[in-house]
């Protein structure tokens, strides 16, 4: 069964923001400036080097790291 993303909790650490399930794996790797999930959608998005892209609650990276997204 897939994991629902309102079990997933975001997580700061010296190297970054990550977002772990409720095990306290990491989904999302804590290597980002900005994790920003919002749980109607679905999607988790990410900054890192000022660029954003979105992932799904898997982990799995949905769009590329661009400029045109605030």
């Amino acid at each position: 069964s897939e994991m629902c993303i309102r079990d997933s909790a975001e997580v700061e650490t010296p190297s970054g923001m990550g977002l772990i399930d409720r095990q306290g794996r990491y989904v999302i790797p804590p290597e980002y400036e900005i994790v920003d999930y919002a749980p109607a959608e679905s999607v988790v998005r990410v900054r890192k080097d000022g660029r954003w892209a979105e992932f799904d609650y898997l982990g799995r990276r949905l769009t590329e790291f661009g400029t045109n997204n605030d």
